[in-house]
């Protein structure tokens, strides 16, 4: 929320990103280890004024201040290159949503709400990656969610 705050004092970009580890070749989900380095990855990769934090045992959050909609996107492909890279030999992709506004003083919600909008999206992108169809990134959107 303090995040949140600052944003709407700055008239700033507001950004939640929500990630979580897919199988795609109908394999039993990522290893502990792979999760392990997926954590260490994301502190690697995120900015200090990011703030990171799980959301279940293999669920990502991401809030990102000054990150608007274009800025997701590329936060979100950067990561899915990265954990490829890491994961290879498991077939895993990333199942990414988010939802970003550009002045977080004109979003009718609170970071609550956004977060539970991108969480929202990265189950539908879930559902599509494991199916083998659509991107594994995905915006919230109220009526394809």
């Amino acid at each position: 929320r303090e995040l949140g705050s600052q944003a709407f004092r700055q008239r700033d970009a507001f950004a939640e990103i929500v990630l979580s580890p897919v199988s795609t070749g109908g394999g039993l989900g990522p290893s502990a280890e792979t999760v392990d380095r997926i954590a260490r990855l994301l502190r690697e990769t995120g900015r200090m004024s990011d703030a990171i934090g799980t959301l279940g045992p293999r669920e990502f959050a991401i809030v990102a201040q000054g990150t608007d909609d274009r800025g997701a996107i590329r936060f979100a492909e950067r990561l899915a290159r990265a954990v490829a890279e890491i994961s290879e030999s498991e077939g895993l992709q990333l199942a990414i949503g988010y939802d970003a506004v550009a002045n977080f003083c004109d979003a009718p919600m609170d970071p609550t709400d956004m977060l539970s909008r991108a969480a929202t999206a990265m189950r539908r992108s879930q559902v599509e990656s494991v199916a083998g169809r659509g991107s594994h990134i995905r915006r919230f959107s109220a009526g394809l969610n």
